[in-house]
């Protein structure tokens, strides 16, 4: 191999890690952490979750489904969040992962309210699957239980055979 050659596989690898603009991942018990430029601690996981299905018998009316969501540590809680396009890249790619080794499977995500910002969490969170890939349907549902709102969000790849 000339130095040219070797120069260049470098090069190629430098510019994928690079287009990609991830955060390093730490595996978990629960999927991955990640620190974001502001040092802010990101758990992002992947849980299962039973939905009711009234349409079938009694002992087979729940269907299970994974449940991803993230949470985040922060390193500094008096300063003001700011948009970190890499944070959002990183979270996007651990769920796509997750998405496409469960290509016929559901997925769900429940927006935290407890500062009252999930309906602005799911806004965000359903425009960056809508402007970084459009193979995944989103339904969003919205319900009020106990004077709280709660906004979730049912996510599947359009090519599942069972998404009926």
């Amino acid at each position: 191999m000339t130095r040219r050659q070797k120069r260049g596989n470098h090069c190629l690898r430098s510019k994928a890690l690079i287009l990609l603009n991830l955060y390093d991942l730490i595996p978990s018990i629960e999927g991955f952490q990640f620190l974001n430029q502001a040092q802010d601690l990101y758990n992002v996981y992947l849980t299962t979750y039973s939905l009711l299905d009234p349409d079938k018998p009694e002992s087979l009316n729940y269907i299970e489904v994974y449940m991803l969501g993230f949470s985040c540590k922060r390193f500094n809680s008096l300063k003001p969040a700011t948009f970190d396009k890499r944070t959002k890249d990183t979270i996007l790619y651990i769920f796509d992962g997750f998405l496409k080794q469960y290509p016929d499977d559901a997925f769900v995500y429940i927006c935290d309210n407890s500062d009252g910002r999930a309906r602005n969490r799911r806004i965000t969170f359903g425009r960056w699957f809508n402007e970084s890939n459009t193979v995944y349907e989103q339904h969003h549902f919205h319900i009020k239980y106990l004077d709280t709102d709660w906004y979730s969000t049912l996510l599947f790849n359009r090519s599942n055979n069972y998404k009926n």
